[in-house]
């Protein structure tokens, strides 16, 4: 059977973990990541659609396949302080992929959340990350899974000396971080990669939410 995966964000830390993951697999026959850049890498059921994000009127038609995994996100520093850039980046173009895909037949969405998401929030990113999951649990989809992850460990390409504070700090924590606390533990983005494809891959049929201490079992639960 043909099924085609699409990749937004491969390039990113979980997303490039995400397509590694998949052509290891022999579920999809066909792997389609959208890039702004050339992507170095090529393999036999790989698909790189080199596209300009923001002519929006070229890419949503290759939203078509059986899975859209939605890994795209950036920071304060990347956007140098726009907020108006950022929400471009994790709001406008995932909810767009998105209502392409739905449009197109797509049957299931993941998506990389955050912890925290909250369209009520004052703060700034929990509130967009909220509202963004509140946008896409309207759209057409037999399966929706919203991943929302704690802090992130993996190999980056770009600085973030928060997220290296953290990792150093984390061992001290960790003993204190149980119960109610546990979601808040780090976690590494191949979990959450290996969760998202395990997903993809199930039957299930919903709008789900994991939270990180959640996403860190499913692997496991999904074999």
């Amino acid at each position: 059977m043909e099924r085609t995966a699409i990749i937004l964000g491969a390039t990113g830390l979980t997303g490039e973990q995400v397509v590694e993951k998949l052509l290891a697999d022999d579920y999809f026959s066909r792997i389609r990541i959208l890039v702004r850049k050339a992507y170095p890498h090529h393999h036999p059921r790989l698909e790189v659609e080199q596209v300009d994000f923001q002519d929006q009127a070229s890419w949503p038609s290759l939203m078509h396949g059986e899975a859209l995994f939605s890994c795209l996100g950036t920071t304060m520093k990347q956007v140098r302080g726009d907020r108006e850039l950022y929400r471009r980046v994790d709001f406008d173009i995932p909810l767009q992929a998105a209502r392409a895909a739905a449009a197109l037949g797509v049957k299931k969405l993941l998506v990389i959340s955050s912890l925290g998401a909250d369209p009520h929030s004052r703060f700034f990113y929990p509130k967009l990350k909220g509202e963004l999951e509140a946008a896409l649990g309207q759209l057409s989809f037999q399966a929706i899974h919203i991943l929302r992850p704690s802090f992130l460990t993996g190999n980056r390409a770009d600085h973030r000396p928060l997220e290296r504070f953290t990792q150093m700090v984390y061992p001290l924590l960790r003993p204190m971080l149980v119960g109610r606390w546990r979601k808040y533990r780090t976690i590494g983005s191949d979990i959450v990669a290996e969760a998202m494809v395990k997903l993809a891959k199930s039957g299930k049929m919903g709008k789900f939410v994991y939270d990180s201490d959640e996403i860190a079992g499913l692997p496991l639960r999904l074999m």
